[in-house]
């Protein structure tokens, strides 16, 4: 090659770059930047209620008085008293800080307190750090964290699924001022903008062909929120349905060791071989405080206080035998059109993130515990659904998903006015 044509070629590069990224980009990316704004402004200056009384209540009661099972209900009481102290003015002769006073006083305030206590040891090793000495710079550490995080999940699903750059900046707008699951988030600092980016790597991973890497991620992920659990086995479900039979043995085989660690971290902070075994014998969740009524809108839990027994078992048997075979069918068309392994290799990826998009689904129905900022993991199907059509996709078929990511966008895009009016009609039936 001469060296006039290397110099040319960065040049052209460049050229081919500023040409792609015009107008439309540029207008999309102010858009953007003004939504990513308001949304900061939105909860930048939350108790941050759920960061508070998990990742860093825990932790910090932990370095102050160490218990031997943070788990059992006498260590949760004496945990409180001790994260009471430090907010008790009375004891402290000074005024305490007043985003932690008042996150204190929502969580365990009372002479009978306790501390909620409700995550997994792998799940309290991973934030941990997140726990200093001081809540005010942990929790605005904390709230950055998850806030670029979702940005990053988000344009990677986006980036996966084919959006335009325009249309990933425009969704991300939309997402990020009127998503009332994200609102929610913002409010609340909960830990789903992290599990949506763990699914987007996840995702990213499965399009790489590094299927090992993936499972052992979504292992850690499942360790880290059991409720997760859904997602890796549908993946295997669908797999088996459409024959990657060395998939399944991948994504085992990368689960296991992801699991084994995420095991040993946990009894490595906890300090107790019994760590899980106490997590799992602490866990209750079908308790008065997990009530529809206060707004758990978990099917299952819904079922259970209206009829005394959850029902979502077959609705999501019968959602995977559906989706599987839809996905053999379209396979097998696929195989007819042309050589196995490069059609294979060109839909496999797609089918990935619609298949991780089903496992959120199924999680939606089969969890006892879904609180709104929870539907944030909704965006992976969300994203699936709006994905470009391809030349091999019936048009009915790519209207008809693309209506259905736009009606569940603009569903919880305006789910509190909706939420009132059904409370209202069921009030008044």
């Amino acid at each position: 090659m001469a060296v006039g044509e290397q110099a040319v070629r960065p040049c052209r590069s460049r050229l081919r770059f500023v040409t792609r990224f015009g107008a439309p980009e540029a207008i999309a990316l102010a858009v953007a930047l003004i939504a990513a704004s308001v949304g900061w402004k939105s909860g930048v200056d939350r108790v941050g209620i759920d960061f508070y009384q998990q990742p860093w209540a825990v932790p910090a009661a932990q370095r102050l008085a160490p218990e031997a099972d943070v788990w059992d209900p006498a260590a949760r009481r004496r945990m409180a008293k001790v994260l009471n102290d430090q907010v008790d003015a009375r004891k402290l002769h000074v005024a305490p800080p007043e985003r932690q006073r008042r996150a204190a006083r929502s969580t365990h305030h009372g002479r009978e307190a306790a501390l909620a206590v409700v995550g997994t040891p792998f799940f309290f090793a991973t934030l941990a750090p997140f726990a200093g000495i001081d809540y005010e710079q942990d929790a605005r550490r904390y709230y950055r964290v998850i806030f670029g995080l979702f940005g990053l999940g988000v344009g990677l699903l986006a980036w996966l699924a084919g959006l335009s750059l325009s249309a990933g900046l425009m969704l991300y707008a939309g997402l990020v001022v009127w998503f009332e699951p994200l609102v929610s988030e913002f409010r609340v600092w909960n830990v789903n903008c992290i599990l949506l980016t763990l699914l987007a790597v996840a995702a990213a991973l499965l399009r790489a062909r590094k299927v090992a890497l993936a499972g052992a991620l979504l292992a850690l992920g499942v360790c880290f929120k059991p409720m997760l659990l859904p997602i890796p086995v549908v993946l295997a479900f669908c797999w088996l349905a459409t024959s990657r039979f060395r998939d399944v043995w991948r994504l085992a085989v990368g689960g296991t060791g992801g699991a084994v660690f995420a095991v040993l971290v946990g009894i490595a902070w906890a300090r107790s071989w019994g760590a899980w075994q106490s997590f799992a014998h602490g866990l209750d969740i079908t308790g008065p405080a997990y009530a529809s009524s206060l707004g758990n809108f978990a099917i299952g839990r819904w079922l259970l206080d209206n009829t005394g027994a959850m029902h979502t078992g077959f609705i999501s048997a019968a959602l995977l035998v559906l989706v599987s075979a839809a996905l053999f069918l379209r396979r097998l068309a696929l195989r007819r059109a042309g050589p196995a392994d490069a059609v294979g290799a060109r839909s496999d990826s797609v089918d990935d993130l619609v298949i991780l998009g089903l496992g959120v689904l199924v999680m939606t129905l089969l969890s006892p515990l879904i609180w709104l900022h929870y539907f944030v993991l909704l965006c992976v199907p969300i994203v699936a659904c709006l994905a470009p059509g391809r030349p091999s996709e019936p048009t009915p078929a790519v209207f008809g998903r693309l209506a259905l990511g736009v009606f569940v966008l603009l569903l919880f895009s305006w789910w509190g006015p909706l939420y009132d009016i059904a409370k209202g009609f069921g009030a008044a039936k």
